[in-house]
């Protein structure tokens, strides 16, 4: 394996920049175990350069609408709550499987979530303020 090997494969390659990247960051991760392990003797593509990304996207990601919001979570069924604490708080999957009610507060006059730090991936709290429509679902699925 050299540079020169893999700049000529990749110049062959059909994929996205952004997925090249990956595959490059990815054998190169390997390559660095392998040096770590004493089994190569130097990373032949730790002078690689990435490939450039910037106006080549193949796909153009967005923000959803509040319409396409409102849909999803209409026709979400069970989890509509999910989704919509998602949208409206910015929490990820894992950060809302471990919220407990103690961290909801609900009954102040402008309600909010406490996320610990101990839950979020930055490690930092954050106090959320809740859009009233949030709230009243919140509270109507605490009394279930």
């Amino acid at each position: 394996m050299s540079s020169d090997g893999y700049n000529r494969w990749r110049s062959r390659q059909k994929l996205a920049p952004k997925t090249l990247n990956e595959y490059l960051s990815l054998a190169s991760a390997f390559l660095n175990w392998l040096l770590r392990n004493d089994r190569i003797t130097h990373n032949p593509l730790a002078k690689v350069v990435k490939s450039e990304t910037k106006g080549r996207e193949r796909r153009v990601r967005r923000a959803l609408t509040d319409a396409e919001i409102d849909r999803l979570i209409q026709s979400s069924g069970k989890r509509a709550l999910a989704y919509f604490l998602a949208a409206y708080t910015g929490l990820r999957r894992a950060e809302i499987k471990q919220l407990t009610w103690s961290d909801v507060h609900l009954d102040v006059p402008k309600p909010f979530i406490e996320v610990r730090a101990s839950t979020t991936k930055n490690k930092n709290s954050a106090v959320l303020p809740l859009v009233p429509a949030l709230a009243e679902m919140l509270r109507a699925h605490r009394t279930k």
